[in-house]
């Protein structure tokens, strides 16, 4: 029941989106920010799975499973539910509109400079080394 907004990307402040699920590759960062506006006198189930592998496939990548807790509960007391049910591994949908989310804030914006102050020329060639 808990969405994230996301505000920013690697690094880079962006314009905040609403997921439910948080798509994240390899050498990427997100922030996000969560509203605790759940019933307080209960904890809450997070969970990690993985996408674009059939979860069949060995090694079967069982969900990663953490509380999220709400003071003042114990952090050890288990959520009353289940865990949540993992996005199907090959739903491609949500994470193209993940993608297609992904925009820059326009105050955070880094413009690139008008001239530059050098040069790097960059050749390209085949060369026989012994």
């Amino acid at each position: 029941g808990h969405n994230m907004t996301v505000v920013e990307a690697d690094g880079h402040y962006v314009e905040p989106f609403v997921v439910k699920n948080l798509y994240i590759y390899s050498g990427e960062t997100y922030s996000v920010l969560v509203k605790t506006n759940q019933d307080p006198s209960r904890n809450y189930w997070i969970t990690s799975n993985v996408v674009s592998r059939n979860r069949t496939t060995p090694p079967g990548s069982p969900p990663g499973l953490a509380v999220f807790n709400y003071y003042p509960n114990h952090p050890m007391r288990r959520p009353p539910t289940s865990p949540p049910t993992p996005p199907a591994w090959d739903n491609a949908d949500s994470r193209l509109a993940q993608s297609l989310a992904i925009k820059s804030h326009q105050n955070y914006t880094v413009k690139p400079p008008t001239t530059s102050d050098r040069v790097i020329v960059m050749l390209n060639t085949q060369n026989t080394i012994d």
